[in-house]
């Protein structure tokens, strides 16, 4: 019987959770692809290879958040019988929203000052390229978790 209730909870959450949960997950699937293809390649012979990599990385994330987004209405919509909309928007989305931002530029500028230390120490270019990519990736999953737990806590 406790089953039922968490399974109503997950369907009833609002359009902003599905949002975090879809970007979560797409930031999973590409830290695995990811982290098999260095594995499996390296970083690459030059730094032209990994930002191009990373490019496509990037790419890659677009593109799973906006299929993730259709197949989550689709889900949500065959189990609600009606479509997953955004809601408008209230004092508790603000507050939320400002206090995930709040954590994901913080974290988002540490590890982008912090990408500046190899290349003042004089490393190869190629660590403070994946550490650029990594700031703002590390921030929008921070933004996007801290979203979801003020969302479930309250």
């Amino acid at each position: 019987m406790a089953v039922v209730p968490q399974t109503y909870e997950v369907i009833a959450m609002g359009y902003k959770e599905w949002t975090a949960i879809v970007q979560l997950l797409s930031a999973v699937g590409v830290i695995v692809w990811l982290a098999m293809d260095f594995a499996a390649a390296g970083f690459g012979n030059t730094t032209a290879e990994l930002a191009t990599r990373l490019l496509w990385a990037i790419g890659a994330l677009i593109a799973i958040n906006i299929v993730g987004m259709i197949l989550a209405n689709i889900l949500v919509a065959i189990v609600r019988q009606r479509t997953l909309e955004d809601e408008p928007t209230d004092e508790r989305d603000d507050m939320i929203d400002a206090r995930s931002s709040r954590i994901g530029y913080a974290v988002t500028s540490s590890l982008a000052a912090l990408a500046l230390i190899p290349l003042a120490m004089g490393f190869e270019p190629s660590l403070a390229i994946a550490m650029l990519f990594v700031a703002p990736f590390a921030g929008g999953v921070a933004h996007a978790a801290a979203q979801l737990v003020y969302y479930r806590v309250g």
